[in-house]
């Protein structure tokens, strides 16, 4: 359907791009499940012959939910990036699910380039708390408490977020961490 409706019907195929992109990153999260439990089911076999098969089931699912991974990346990108589509309505949701998905496929130095762009070009919509989030989870992690603290901030601006909590909850250990040092 994208390719063959016109670049001039942009709403329809700017939502084509968003569909796509969704389900690609629903079957990789399908695969990324599958490819887990096939892991824990090899623990659990009886037989090296029972192992094999179930290592060579986790294999097959991790390369599945990598080509939809990639699959779904090539999709939102392809929208988000194309300026004939930056009045497309459900733009921030795009741009907050290519994000959700290169994170979790753990490439978080795009992931936060595009939640970057979220922040900037749609401050108003309901993913920023989320958005910033991300970005202050990274910040606790590579130990730059400040720059989270500022970030888990700007979360508890949104109390109606379910983030609310949880950025409450990092803040508590950021001073705790901060007293200890």
């Amino acid at each position: 359907l994208i390719d063959s409706t016109p670049d001039s019907e942009v709403e329809e195929k700017s939502d084509y791009y968003f569909r796509l992109g969704e389900l690609y990153a629903k079957q990789q999260r399908l695969f990324r499940l599958k490819a887990a439990e096939a892991a824990i089911n090899v623990a659990k076999a009886k037989t090296p012959a029972q192992k094999s098969q179930l290592q060579a089931i986790a294999k097959k699912s991790e390369d599945t939910a990598k080509m939809y991974l990639l699959k779904a990346v090539k999709t939102y990108k392809g929208l988000t990036d194309n300026d004939t589509f930056r009045n497309y309505p459900k733009m921030d949701m795009a741009l907050f699910y290519y994000g959700y998905t290169l994170q979790g496929g753990k490439y978080m130095k795009e992931a936060r380039a595009v939640y970057d762009k979220l922040l900037k070009n749609y401050p108003n919509s309901k993913y920023v708390p989320e958005a910033h989030l991300a970005f202050a989870d990274y910040y606790f992690e590579v130990g730059q408490l400040a720059d989270a603290e500022a970030r888990y901030q700007q979360v508890l601006k949104f109390p109606k977020t379910t983030a609310y909590g949880y950025a409450h909850y990092k803040l508590g250990w950021i001073h705790l961490q901060l007293a200890r040092n």
